[in-house]
């Protein structure tokens, strides 16, 4: 998380060797002092909500990755995006920076938009604001927490205001509110029943709303009183090391040789991989990034990167060991014996493992990228921390809609969506993606081409246009993606080339299709899109989430071919979690 401004939060200047190379702290600054020199003439004060380096055009860089090439520095000039906004009027802007001229390229205010959090705004720095408003001291004490120095709160967009005309064109965020016994006592096992609605342009408490806590979902929750008891999760307040397990022994990594990967600035060698400028997403994800920690986070050899990103004041912060690079052994890549002889021969898989993870208040994100020595890519989310939770009356029930893993305690059913987008170039940038199901030979048994009718072939769709490539998954035909390259033709097949999406299957985003606030989640609809490669095209739902991104892209080509083009491919993946009772008071990972 976030601190405070301090000599420790400077960033040493370091050198960029590549076009692609994440943004330094020198950069950043230089790119808001240009940005700030105009603030007095506009008569604002800016907040700074996303900075990132605005990325060459790909057709320069294409031709150097496919020949294994370093591009040059001076092959396009380092620019800076800025996404920002005035505290005075909420007014939302982009900018663009040149670096090499020193220049504002762009100044641009963007309407009918929110925009994103800041990083400060994931902090809980407005609870003193929220604790001292006299209203919600009276709901504090009303269900038993009269000492709002006990009380703390977990901020929430608000993405969907439509309903509440009152709300609409103001920066909210909604915070839950949570009880604690003492200082350090797990305050999910003691959820309020109302939430604070809180201004971050004028950081004022704008409204309290009650939750629904009873059998009937009413928010009549006069006479309610939160849940007492403990549901602690740290060891030191469940007896120390008396509470630990005494039967469970050391398993150690080594790699006593030191490991196989080199590391060059931000260009990581391994085997037959060569890789750079890992993002997992500057937009939110980034400025929640944890440091890791040897032996805990991460086992073994392991090499740490550090990020540079930058607080709301655009100054450039440090986030420390962000990013874990480690080898691990992957159990059996192969092995045969033959029966005949008894002779074996067994080869163990390594691979290389990225991991990044970031603290959402409750939750946190584990984000894995795997890379095998068979040429696959395994992209491994993990979730954990501790579930959202939300009070009920005494003996009410959720019904259908969470799980009581504690007495007045309910755990709500929810949902959790990635977006993959994969930029896939199969021996160059003349692509196409057929979608690939293995079904049941159609004619009937007895028949010449199905004798015993037992029959079964692979149906490639080759998908012709983006409206076309809107697909889903289909788990009981195996259904997976596949990229080709119709002018390169394997010389054993005679067939082209290609790299498959092989998807995880789960439930679709569940919510109705009618819902209001299906709207901004329209890009969920499918798992899976394919686009024709635009620079610009970088948020499956818009840089702002709203109503954009996909099926915006879509709707304004929708018979723009994807035959032997340069291709990307969307993939939506996630989890529904039913929470157990086991879940809580701290969530195995999933």
């Amino acid at each position: 998380m976030f601190q405070p401004e301090t000599a420790k939060d400077i960033v040493p200047e370091n050198k960029t060797s590549h076009p692609l190379d994440p943004l330094t702290s020198e950069e950043i600054k230089a790119a808001v002092e240009i940005i700030e020199k105009s603030r007095d003439k506009l008569n604002m004060a800016f907040i700074y909500h996303y900075i990132a380096l605005s990325e060459p055009p790909k057709s320069l860089l294409l031709p150097f990755f496919l020949v294994d090439s370093m591009a040059s520095m001076e092959l396009h000039p380092r620019k800076v995006f800025l996404c920002l906004s005035d505290k005075g009027s909420g007014a939302v802007f982009e900018a663009v920076v040149n670096l090499r001229t020193n220049e504002r390229e762009s100044f641009v205010q963007i309407y009918n938009v929110r925009a994103p959090l800041s990083p400060e705004d994931w902090l809980n720095s407005d609870i003193d604001i929220i604790r001292a408003d006299e209203k919600v001291k009276q709901r504090c004490a009303a269900v038993g927490f009269p000492d709002t120095d006990l009380v703390t709160a977990g901020p929430w967009d608000m993405s969907f205001v439509a309903d509440r005309t009152e709300y609409m064109g103001r920066r909210l965020v909604q915070y839950f509110l949570y009880g604690k016994k003492f200082p350090s006592d797990n305050h999910y096992a003691h959820p309020l029943d109302f939430v604070v609605v809180f201004d971050l342009d004028s950081r004022t408490v704008f409204a309290i709303e009650d939750l629904p806590t009873h059998d009937d979902f009413s928010q009549e929750n006069s006479g309610n009183s939160a849940p007492k008891g403990e549901r602690n999760y740290d060891p030191e307040l469940r007896g120390g090391v008396e509470f630990l397990r005494k039967d469970d022994k050391p398993i150690t990594t080594d790699s006593p040789e030191g490991v196989s990967f080199t590391i060059k600035g931000n260009e990581v060698q391994w085997q037959k991989w060569t890789m750079r400028a890992f993002d997992s997403g500057q937009f939110g994800t980034g400025y929640n990034l944890d440091s890791q920690t040897l032996d805990l986070d991460a086992l073994g050899a392991v090499s740490f990167m550090d990020v540079v990103l930058h607080n709301a004041s655009g100054y450039p912060v440090v986030h420390k060991n962000a990013i874990s690079i480690r080898e691990e052994d992957a159990g059996i890549l192969w092995k045969h014996v033959d029966y005949r002889t008894g002779k074996g021969s067994i080869a163990r898989s390594h691979r290389l493992v990225f991991s990044t993870i970031a603290t959402f208040g409750n939750y946190e994100y584990i984000f894995n990228w795997m890379f095998y020595q068979d040429g696959s890519i395994q992209c491994a989310t993990q979730m954990t921390g501790l579930i959202s939770t939300n009070m009920m009356t005494a003996g009410a029930r959720p019904t259908s809609y969470g799980t009581i893993v504690a007495p007045q305690v309910n755990a709500q059913y929810h949902q959790h969506f990635f977006t993959a987008r994969l930029d896939v170039d199969v021996a160059g940038n003349t692509n196409s993606v057929s979608v690939v199901d293995i079904e049941p030979v159609p004619d009937e048994t007895g028949s010449p081409n199905n004798r015993y009718g037992q029959g079964y072939q692979v149906n490639h769709k080759l998908l012709r246009t983006p409206t076309d490539a809107r697909t889903k998954l289909s788990p009981a035909t195996g259904r997976l993606w596949m990229v080709t390259n119709p002018t390169k033709l394997h010389e054993f097949t005679n067939k082209p080339i290609g790299w498959k999406l092989m998807p995880a299957n789960s439930p679709p985003l569940l919510m109705h299709e009618d819902s209001p606030t299906r709207r901004t989640a329209a890009y969920l609809n499918y798992d899976v899109w394919v686009t024709t490669y635009q620079d610009d095209q970088l948020f499956p739902g818009g840089f702002y989430l709203n109503e954009s991104g996909l099926p915006a892209w879509v709707a304004n080509t929708p018979t723009a071919s994807i035959e032997n083009v340069d291709v990307v491919i969307w993939h939506n993946f996630g989890l529904t979690h039913i929470p157990r009772v086991e879940d809580f008071p701290i969530l195995s990972t999933e």
